[in-house]
């Protein structure tokens, strides 16, 4: 059996999971948090998340060689560079 939702369609783009989320179409200032640690109060920014996957990426490409297919495992407590990490590597 086939369920449907009553709600509208929505367009999926045809983006990466990275360009996707850093693409800003809602105009988010670098300086705003968009990570923020509930225990500790630090604050990762949309530029500083940006930035710091975009470095990562370039360093897991450049030293490590890693290419589109490349598997690779991420273990970490629940911090809040976590979230670069990810985008980083995706980005890579």
């Amino acid at each position: 059996m086939i369920f449907r939702s009553t709600a509208p369609d929505i367009e999926i783009p045809s983006l990466g999971v990275y360009q996707y989320a850093m693409r800003n179409e809602n105009g988010i200032d670098d300086n705003k948090p968009v990570f923020i640690d509930a225990v500790t109060g630090a604050e990762l920014t949309f530029g500083t998340l940006k930035r710091d996957s975009k470095r990562l990426a370039a360093g897991l490409q450049d030293k490590l060689d890693l290419k589109k297919g490349d598997v690779v495992a991420i273990f970490s407590p629940n911090q809040i560079d976590y979230a670069v990490v990810l985008f980083g590597v995706i980005a890579a």
